[in-house]
């Protein structure tokens, strides 16, 4: 929508999340030669109908010259994160024919952040956000209303005899990823899964080390039950064909070969702490976690 001369652009992110994270819901101001008071106010409809108002809010806007940011690039666009920028161009798009009108918006305008917690109680689905500006009486929306929505999403895994199931268990369509190996490297399937239905995961996929991701990776579970563990993210290496050079530190230095060096190798990403020692030992396993080359974790998320 278009009032006089001012703009008002919102962007959620991230746009696909889980319960109990929070989203960050964007605003962009800009209009021009004046400063401006912004009276505003935000609603979220959760998929049920349900209402969740929240605390009107007030806005200041004073205006940027354009001349004063084109002619230093470095503050151009001082304090704004690019991947701001990726996520606003992304979520509007859609509502603006004009990209470099879009663009020259966004960075001379005023930009206010509010977090938003996906209580653990919220049902799957779409959730609009319904916004209402008040500037010199007149009442209007975002120019991004009809993208200003973000999902909540929720898939869950059960087993069917031989088979793995993922259950959608939101009316709207997910896209998951699952992280499986295979002779020892990692291989990503993607699918996407039709709104309150399942999906029957094929038989080739080795579900032993596997992990299902999804929600813009807000949310990542393992296929197995057990602990995760992987290599220590502290740790430098150099491998060879018959042994790997390990360095935490100056002090601690450490050349694996044999089963070790084999163990090593073998945790290239994400394994299940049981398929490890099934696939080598304990006593492997044990003299690597006391070398602090091991991390071990409960869940990823």
């Amino acid at each position: 929508m278009f009032i006089g001369l001012f703009f008002i652009y919102m962007s959620i992110f991230p746009k696909k999340t889980v319960v109990e994270k929070r989203i960050t819901i964007h605003t962009s101001f800009f209009f021009k030669n004046s400063s401006k008071s912004i009276l505003a106010n935000f609603k979220i409809t959760n998929p049920l109908g349900k209402v969740i108002s929240m605390p009107n809010q007030e806005f200041f806007y004073f205006p940027k010259k354009t001349s004063n940011y084109i002619n230093n690039k470095n503050d151009y666009c001082e304090g704004q994160s690019g991947i701001i920028y990726a996520k606003f161009l992304e979520q509007n798009l859609l509502a603006s024919n004009n990209l470099t009108t879009l663009f020259d918006k966004f960075t001379l305008a005023t930009h206010s952040y509010f977090s938003f917690k996906i209580d653990s109680d919220f049902p799957p689905g779409k959730y609009m956000v319904n916004s209402s500006f008040i500037i010199d009486g007149i009442q209007t929306k975002s120019n991004s209303s009809d993208v200003d929505f973000f999902l909540v999403e929720k898939l869950k895994i059960t087993r069917n005899s031989n088979q793995i199931i993922i259950e959608n268990l939101s009316p709207e369509t997910t896209t998951f990823r699952i992280i499986y190996r295979s002779s020892n490297l990692e291989h990503e399937f993607v699918e996407s899964v039709a709104g309150n239905s399942s999906y029957a995961i094929p038989s080739h996929i080795e579900t032993d080390d596997a992990f299902l991701v999804y929600a813009e990776d807000q949310e990542i579970r393992p296929f197995f039950t057990g602990r995760i563990s992987y290599r220590n993210p502290k740790v430098q290496y150099l491998s060879k064909r018959n042994s790997s050079f390990v360095k935490i530190d100056e002090e601690n230095c450490f050349n694996l070969e044999g089963k070790l060096h084999e163990f090593w190798l073998s945790l290239n990403g994400f394994r299940s702490k049981e398929s490890l020692i099934n696939e080598f030992d304990s006593l492997v396993y044990n003299k690597l976690l006391s070398k602090k080359l091991i991390v071990e974790r409960d869940n990823l998320t």
